[in-house]
């Protein structure tokens, strides 16, 4: 599938705005459970007194998932991801005598995903709703500036759209057309 978010980072202090996109596979190996794995980009930026500051991470991950709820058009999954984030942050300065400079780093994230989700067909559309933790990544600090670091690390929300596509008929429909009744 493919899903497109947006996440607030370390809401409490400083808040910073990213956005992005990723791909997720899961495979089903028992009804109510899954396992997957995921990668994505996300983008960002922030004004500070001296300039710009852009914000990138690149993750790759894992997850693990069980779905409490499912009927035939809906249904809510919840998911456990861990991975690794590669995170740059790069400042831009408005005043030619003060350089700019850039700084990345690669860390480990984890999130918990609740995703409501409606079913037409072999596709599924879903709303993720996420709380998450990145690990200590690199922050961008502006020499002379009162304001706390640029930073992607510590807690985060995010909102999302999923749009994924289902390639074999989902087991209960299996089991619907095989049985005597619908042989009849």
């Amino acid at each position: 599938g493919i899903v497109g978010r947006t996440r607030v980072h370390n809401p409490a202090s400083n808040a910073v705005v990213t956005s992005g996109a990723g791909l997720r596979y899961d495979a089903w190996p028992w009804k109510p459970i899954s396992f997957g794995a995921n990668a994505g980009a996300t983008f960002g930026s922030t004004e500070r007194s001296g300039g710009e500051v852009k914000l990138r991470a690149l993750s790759l991950g894992a997850s693990a998932g069980w779905r409490p709820l499912e009927t035939e058009r809906f249904g809510i999954t919840t998911s456990l991801g861990a991975g690794i984030s590669h995170v740059t942050i790069e400042g831009t300065s408005n005043d030619e005598d003060i350089g700019s400079a850039s700084v990345s780093g690669v860390t480990a994230y984890t999130r918990l995903v609740i995703t409501p989700s409606l079913r037409a067909g072999h596709f599924e559309f879903g709303l993720p709703l996420e709380v998450g933790y990145l690990f200590r990544a690199p922050r961008g600090e502006v020499l002379d500036d009162d304001e706390s670091p640029v930073q992607l690390d510590g807690i985060a929300a995010g909102l999302g759209l999923a749009v994924s596509f289902g390639w074999s008929p989902r087991s209960d429909a299996r089991q619907t057309a095989n049985s005597p009744r619908s042989r009849r």
